[in-house]
């Protein structure tokens, strides 16, 4: 550790903070007091952290701020209070809130970090959550933590067509239904009109539309109560919203997860899972032909950023995809 403290802090005129430092099966996970520590531990291009994987013979190294958690945890307590709140009319969120505390105390470091990946689960409460799957990491990882907290999860997905739902996706649906046991259900829709304002026209940006409407029609054809969601950024009080007679639930943000962390968990539950870059095809069209368009989908990518949702590397790689890898 004080080699670690030495090659940190040799830039620096003042010692980087360690909070704590937690020994896990073949993981290092180190805390640092504010993201400026963070940084020293972690080295110019990675190069502490890197040194400190290869010579202890780790499976990663992994550096948090101290400040960053307490921000999450700040939003777990806020969380906490609003699934407490729906639970009247909405009972089954009880094992919600356990996901909340198994993540409230992981984060403490009271469970191992990769606790979720590693874990084999509650056994099954009885009660449905219907799932909006996208065959991304968000609404996947969505649904694991919700199997894994013992729910029978329904895969519901818009299908409305290639430009915004690629092949590649619907696979990444149904490897996630075969995880879980189930078939997942594909609902057909018509969204020629945005992609005519969009693409053809330029006037809009599609992704806000898109997403309005496919929220709208999964939660109509949901069976269930709860319908879940894979958005991170509705943290705190906004995890959970009343829709006419219906919940919805956003998973990562009640958990206050990031986006790094939903997918390793993704990576780790399912062998085959196809990449992506940034959105779908529909928008990369549209960045194409109305570049300036690529603004809004930059100010999502940085609104993501600036909430902690995602770290730097992946915003900028984000970026890149948005401006078709020109740096």
């Amino acid at each position: 550790m004080e080699r670690l403290r030495r090659e940190a802090g040799a830039k620096s005129r003042t010692e980087p903070k360690v909070v704590d430092v937690r020994w896990e099966d073949g993981t290092l996970v180190i805390i640092g007091g504010d993201r400026s520590d963070m940084s020293f531990f972690i080295g110019p291009g990675g190069y502490v952290a890197g040194r400190l994987k290869e010579e202890l013979d780790l499976d990663r190294v992994v550096v948090q701020a101290w400040t960053d958690l307490k921000t999450r945890l700040t939003r777990l307590k806020m969380a906490r209070k609003a699934i407490e709140r729906a639970l009247e009319r909405a009972p089954e969120l009880e094992r919600v809130l356990q996901g909340i505390e198994i993540e409230t105390e992981r984060l403490r470091g009271e469970r191992p970090w990769d606790f979720w990946e590693e874990w084999d689960g509650l056994e099954p409460c009885g009660h449905r959550i219907t799932v909006a799957a996208s065959g991304g990491y968000d609404s996947t990882a969505s649904a694991i933590i919700l199997h894994k907290l013992g729910y029978e999860v329904e895969l519901v997905t818009v299908d409305p067509g290639p430009m915004i739902l690629p092949r590649k996706m619907k696979e990444n649906v149904r490897a996630l239904a075969e995880y879980l046991g189930t078939e997942p259900e594909f609902i057909e829709a018509d969204f020629s009109d945005i992609i005519e304002k969009s693409l053809e026209e330029g006037r809009i940006h599609p992704c806000g539309r898109c997403n309005d409407r496919i929220r709208e029609l999964v939660t109509e054809h949901a069976e269930t109560d709860v319908v879940a969601f894979g958005d991170g950024l509705p943290t705190g009080h906004h995890c959970v919203q009343r829709d006419g007679n219906k919940l919805r639930l956003h998973v990562p943000a009640a958990l206050a997860k990031t986006k790094f962390e939903l997918r390793r968990l993704v990576e780790e539950a399912l062998d085959e899972f196809h990449d992506y870059k940034y959105s779908c095809p529909l928008l990369h069209q549209v960045h194409e032909r109305h570049p300036h368009l690529r603004r809004a989908s930059i100010q999502r990518v940085l609104r993501e950023l600036r909430h902690g949702f995602l770290e730097v590397g992946e915003a900028l790689q984000s970026i890149m995809d948005i401006l078709g890898g020109k740096g």
